[in-house]
C-alpha cells in the first residue's frame, strides 16, 4: 500500500483543483478515510494505478525529472536541441488544460456537477445518498481515474516521444524491457523492442484477454484487503491521539503505523502476505506465458536485456524504475512488495527454456 498513491487517488476522483480554489487541511485526514464512499473510491484509484501497468500505459512513463537527468539524456543520444524542444513543449503546455480537453473528460465532470451538492463540494455526504445514486457516483469515479490517470502519462509521453528519432525509440524501449523486474504486472507492449510479428502481437493480446479476469479477481482481493489495513491503520491513529481532521498530520504518522501494524499485528501481516503471493504468483505465470510465444532469437535477446544490457541501458534502465518506484533506496521495502519478485525472468522458466 502506497501512502502517496492513496492521497492522490482522493485528491484526483473529485478534481479538486477543477472545483475549489483552495485544498481544506481534511482532505487526505482519517476523518474523511473512515468515510465509506471515499474507500470505495480509494478501492478503485488503487485498482486503476495497476491496471495502468497491466494496459501498457506506465512503461515509456518518462517525466520531466528523468528527462532533466544529464546520464539519461547522454545514454538516450539526446542532443541539447531536442532536450530543448522537450523543455519548451513542458513549460508551454499546460497540463491542467490537456487533462481537461482529454477525450471524454468534459462529460465525467458534467456528471459529477449533476450529482454534487452546492454545499458538499467533495461529495463527503454521498454516504447518505440513495444507492442509485452512490452507484452512479462510483461509476463516474471508476471511468474518471481511468482518464485522470492515463491522461497524465499521455502528456508526458506524448511531448518525449515526438522528439526522439526511431532510434532513441528503439534505446527506450530496450531499456523499458530491461526493467520488467520493476513492473507489477507486464503488457505486451514492453516487447516492442524484440520486433514482435502480428501473429506474436495478435497471441499475446489473447493470452492477455484469457487470463483478465484472474487479473480483476485479484485486483478486488488487494484493494479489499488494503481497506482492512487501512482501517486498522485510522484506528491505531486514533488510539495515540491524533487528529482526525488534520490531513498533515494523519498523512505524517502512516509509515510509522503501518511499521508498527507490519512488526506487531499477526492480521496484516497474513492480510500482506496473502497480497503478496497471489499478485506474484499471477505475474509469475502470465509473464512466463508471454515469454512462451518469443522465438528462440527473441528470447536470447531478452536475456541479454535482462542479465547483460549494456551500459547506456543500464543507465537509462535506471532511470526509468526509479520513475517506476524502484531504487536502491527502497531496495529492501521492494522485497516485500506485492506484484515485484525481483526476477525479471525466473529461474524456473530459464530452465524450461534450456
Amino acid at each position: 500500500m502506497k501512502t502517496k498513491l492513496l492521497l492522490a487517488t482522493v485528491m484526483c476522483l473529485w478534481l479538486l483543483a477543477l472545483i475549489a480554489d483552495a485544498t481544506p487541511p481534511w482532505i487526505g485526514s482519517a476523518w474523511q478515510w473512515k468515510n465509506p464512499m471515499v474507500q470505495e473510491s480509494m478501492k478503485i484509484g488503487e485498482k486503476t494505478a495497476i491496471r495502468s501497468s497491466w494496459d501498457g500505459q506506465m512503461a515509456q512513463f518518462w517525466d520531466s525529472d528523468v528527462v532533466k537527468d544529464p546520464d539519461a539524456r547522454a545514454a538516450l543520444g539526446l542532443s541539447d536541441e531536442q532536450y530543448q524542444q522537450i523543455l519548451d513543449r513542458l513549460d508551454n503546455t499546460d497540463m491542467n488544460e490537456y487533462q481537461l480537453t482529454y477525450p471524454g473528460m468534459q462529460e465525467i465532470i458534467k456528471e459529477l456537477e449533476a450529482i454534487r451538492k452546492p454545499d458538499d463540494p467533495y461529495f463527503q455526504s454521498m454516504e447518505n445518498a440513495d444507492a442509485e445514486t452512490q452507484k452512479k457516483f462510483l461509476d463516474i469515479s471508476e471511468r474518471q481515474s481511468k482518464l485522470w490517470t492515463y491522461s497524465r502519462i499521455n502528456f508526458r509521453n506524448g511531448i518525449v516521444l515526438s522528439v526522439l528519432t526511431a532510434e532513441q525509440k528503439q534505446k527506450l524501449n530496450e531499456a523499458v524491457l530491461a526493467s520488467i523486474a520493476a513492473m507489477p504486472v507486464i503488457s505486451p507492449n514492453v516487447f516492442e523492442a524484440l520486433d514482435l510479428t502480428d501473429a506474436q502481437k495478435q497471441k499475446m493480446a489473447e493470452i492477455k484477454k484469457e487470463h483478465e479476469p484472474e487479473f480483476e479477481q485479484i485486483l478486488e482481493n488487494i484493494a479489499n484487503s488494503n481497506m482492512v489495513i487501512v482501517n486498522k491503520v485510522i484506528d491505531e491513529f486514533e488510539k495515540q491521539g491524533g487528529d482526525l481532521m488534520s490531513g498533515e498530520d494523519f498523512q505524517d504518522k502512516i509509515p510509522e503505523i503501518m511499521k508498527k501494524l507490519m512488526t506487531n499485528d499477526p492480521e496484516v501481516k497474513k492480510i500482506h502476505e496473502e497480497i503478496v503471493s497471489s499478485s506474484r504468483q499471477f505475474a509469475t505465470q502470465f509473464k512466463m506465458k508471454l515469454f512462451d510465444v518469443l522465438t528462440d532469437e527473441q528470447w536470447k535477446r531478452l536475456q541479454q536485456l535482462t542479465d547483460d544490457p549494456s551500459e547506456h541501458i543500464k543507465i537509462l534502465r535506471k532511470k526509468l524504475q526509479t520513475n517506476m518506484g524502484r531504487s536502491e533506496e527502497t531496495e529492501e521495502q521492494d522485497k516485500d512488495a506485492p506484484w515485484c519478485s525481483g526476477d525479471a525472468i525466473p529461474e524456473e522458466y530459464r530452465q524450461e527454456r534450456r
